[in-house]
């Protein structure tokens, strides 16, 4: 998957459109993994959020659109 700011991606399942801000480095259980910061509207609120997921995570979940 193309991780370049800017790329545009579809959630699989809710289908909202978010928006690749870049590749980062998230601690999760004291190892340090490839991380993916993306900027979307919250689902709850509808406010403009950045968020953060693993790579893994993250590509099991988005498709470039």
């Amino acid at each position: 998957m193309n991780f370049t700011k800017g790329t545009k991606v579809r959630h699989k399942n809710k289908g909202m459109v978010e928006t690749i801000v870049g590749e980062c480095k998230v601690k999760y259980m004291g190892v340090w993994i490839d991380g993916v910061i993306y900027e979307g509207n919250d689902t709850n609120t509808g406010k403009p959020m950045t968020f953060v997921r693993t790579k893994e995570d993250f590509e099991n979940n988005f498709e470039v659109i």
